[in-house]
């Protein structure tokens, strides 16, 4: 059974829309020791919950499903193509930022399928609602570079409001204690260690008015934090739970 939280975005929209997010599916076609890893108790598959969740997507009528990452739990030619033939079922939008199981690159085999999934290169991806803008950004590494950066400043030259998805989270002071205690560091991004362009990306998302809201998921727990006083950052659990979270922007 599908379990939502409601999440309000409020930026004074002229078109309320309204998305899903979900992360971390860890679907692994063909691997039974891997499936058993990621099926909760319920007993239900991940590629099964993952499924259902698109579903419930289209049953909806949301604008578009937000995917943070880790759809599969590795890449190979079985798990692509099962991405592939349920994108392709889906009849709702899907807005897919990869994850670090995901494990793209750009000399990887797997690259250009993912241009095929998404029709653009995964590093930064826009979508235009009119009234506001919402980027999917690749940080699947656990680091942005200065092109995601400039990439970023140039979207905020428009003057729309702007909500991101990623994989990994920025680093709060809400959610960096929970984070820290239960992962480590590696799961945020924003620390004093990371390379300058992933601290100016992440300095600019909480100093910047336009910026709005942040969904990501790799933490595998639904969390709320502050950003600033214009944004706060959302994270899911995991879609192997049959857990999403439902954005209306207003």
């Amino acid at each position: 059974m599908i379990e939502t939280k409601e999440i309000t975005v409020n930026i004074g929209v002229k078109m309320p829309r309204t998305f899903m997010h979900i992360s971390d599916a860890h679907v692994a076609i063909d691997n039974e020791a891997r499936t058993k890893f990621w099926t909760p108790g319920s007993g239900v598959l991940p590629k099964d919950s993952f499924r259902e969740l698109l579903g419930y997507a289209d049953e909806s009528k949301l604008d578009c499903v937000f995917l943070t990452g880790d759809a599969i739990d590795y890449m190979d030619d079985k798990n692509i193509a099962f991405l592939e033939k349920t994108f392709t079922e889906t009849k709702t939008d899907i807005l897919y930022a990869y994850g670090n199981h995901e494990g793209l690159c750009e000399t990887g085999k797997y690259y250009s399928k993912y241009i095929n999934l998404m029709g653009d290169t995964p590093d930064f991806i826009v979508r235009d609602y009119g009234d506001f803008l919402v980027a999917a950004v690749d940080d699947s590494d656990v680091s942005v570079t200065p092109s995601q950066v400039e990439k970023l400043r140039n979207l905020l030259i428009r003057g729309l409001p702007v909500i991101l998805i990623m994989h990994i989270p920025v680093s709060n002071e809400d959610m960096t204690p929970w984070i820290e205690e239960h992962w480590g560091g590696d799961f945020r991004i924003g620390k004093d260690t990371d390379n300058e362009s992933t601290k100016e990306f992440c300095n600019l998302i909480k100093s910047e008015p336009l910026i709005k809201a942040v969904f990501a998921g790799h933490i595998h727990y639904g969390l709320e934090g502050r950003l600033n006083e214009n944004a706060n950052e959302y994270t899911v659990a995991p879609a192997f739970l049959e857990v999403c979270n439902i954005i209306h922007v207003i």
